[in-house]
């Protein structure tokens, strides 16, 4: 049985915004089993996400997201260390925005098409 808790509410969760139209983003923690944490966000949704697992000493905790486009069926994934900051376009079938900031090492990961985020964007 997994129970898990969280104390200080979802804003204190690491959080997955998903603005893009044309994608689903299915995520888990990398190196977890099934059982393990595991979230969707559809667009226009914001997912707060944490992990029931221990981390062993000097590891860094590493997300996995799977980016489905809707109207093909087809996806890419990509992993991303939450303890470090990312602002890339993602080449498929049409360029992703993905953004990784981090606010009181709480990571915000958002998911958009590439005209909506604001800033200098490198590959």
């Amino acid at each position: 049985q997994l129970i898990t808790l969280t104390v200080a509410g979802q804003d204190a969760c690491h959080q997955l915004v998903n603005r893009h139209p044309c994608l689903v983003v299915d995520g888990c923690f990398a190196n977890e089993s099934i059982d393990g944490c595991h979230f969707v966000a559809v667009h226009g949704s914001k997912i707060p996400f944490g992990s029931s697992g221990t981390l062993q000493l000097n590891s860094k905790r590493r997300v996995c997201l799977l980016l489905g486009d809707v109207a093909s069926h087809k996806s890419t994934s990509i992993e991303l260390a939450l303890d470090t900051p990312v602002n890339r376009i993602v080449e498929f079938e049409f360029p992703i925005s993905v953004r990784l900031d981090i606010v009181q090492r709480v990571a915000h990961i958002t998911i958009s098409p590439v005209g909506l985020l604001v800033g200098g964007l490198s590959k």
